[in-house]
């Protein structure tokens, strides 16, 4: 059903970035957020505590990819790539 004939026929057209209006679609990562009283200028001190969490995180998921390829295990080795890059992003976010 088109957005504008769902939307006529008293249903609700959901937008999902493919046009066809099925609610089905990609879905869109949500932004970072701030922290209330906190400001992206200067870092803070739970800046630091979250930069300490994700680089932790990424020195596991380091030995996990050593593991990962040492057993062959390739494509195990390419999803913990993907979350490599993601951690290294957040980690650039920060500053």
């Amino acid at each position: 059903v088109a957005p504008a004939k769902a939307a006529a026929a008293g249903g609700e057209a959901v937008a999902n970035g493919n046009g066809n209006g099925n609610g089905v679609g990609a879905v869109a990562a949500a932004p970072a957020v701030c922290p209330p009283g906190s400001s992206t200028d200067e870092p803070s001190e739970g800046s630091e505590d979250t930069r300490a969490a994700l680089e932790a995180r990424l020195s596991e998921m380091e030995d996990q990819m050593q593991a990962a390829v040492d057993a062959d295990d390739f494509e195990e080795a390419s999803r913990i790539q993907d979350e490599l890059d993601a951690l290294n992003d957040a980690i650039d976010a920060l500053g």
